[in-house]
């Protein structure tokens, strides 16, 4: 969805500026924050004229914003301003199975590590090796945000740390076979655990 950013200066000090509310899909938002939305459109990240027309429509606001604050104190300055397109997931594989929010706390015999929820403490979710590939193209694994999982948990997955629990599984698995359809799991388990990673909820 569309999101705009920038650091400013003005008689309050310096501070981030966040225009666009973007950190949970619209079942999980209050009204008040649906209304935050720059837009109700949804840019697929991958078409070079769509991103464009992303950027500019995200640098539009920004100016908007900034000249309705200069309204009121017109020492307020942006100071940083995003120079990337500002895209958190593009596409996602369809694997043997997909990650949802209801998997708090359940048990996977395929795991490959555990992450938890980034926005609120409790959650945590062990991570099955079926969602890192497909059943169709079977030396393809992934990690990060293009695992398999459902539009909410797809905001839960994409962050840092679940890059990290999910690349490492999925380094271990290609350095194991090429046929992620047929590896032995047990042998991919049992290196991650000499490598300290906890598997499973009950481990920690």
């Amino acid at each position: 969805m569309l999101v705009s950013w920038y650091y400013f200066t003005g008689k309050k000090g310096y501070d981030l500026r966040g225009l666009g509310y973007i950190e949970a899909p619209d079942e999980l938002k209050s009204e008040e924050e649906k209304v935050r939305s720059l837009s109700r459109r949804h840019f697929q990240g991958v078409d070079a004229d769509e991103i464009s027309e992303m950027m500019c429509l995200s640098h539009e606001s920004l100016l908007k914003d900034v000249l309705e604050k200069r309204s009121q104190d017109d020492t307020y300055l942006p100071v940083t301003m995003a120079t990337i397109p500002q895209l958190r997931m593009t596409r996602r594989i369809e694997g043997i199975y997909a990650m949802t929010l209801d998997d708090d706390r359940k048990e996977f015999d395929d795991s490959v590590g555990m992450v938890g929820n980034w926005r609120k403490r409790g959650p945590v979710y062990e991570v099955p090796f079926g969602c890192l590939h497909g059943a169709k193209v079977k030396n393809l694994i992934t990690a990060g945000r293009s695992i398999s999982a459902n539009e909410p948990m797809w905001e839960i997955v994409r962050v840092i740390p679940v890059c990290a629990v999910t690349g490492e599984a999925a380094g271990v698995a290609a350095a194991i076979s090429d046929d992620f359809t047929a590896i032995d799991v047990r042998e991919l388990q049992k290196r991650l655990k000499e490598q300290g990673v906890k598997l499973f909820y009950d481990e920690l």
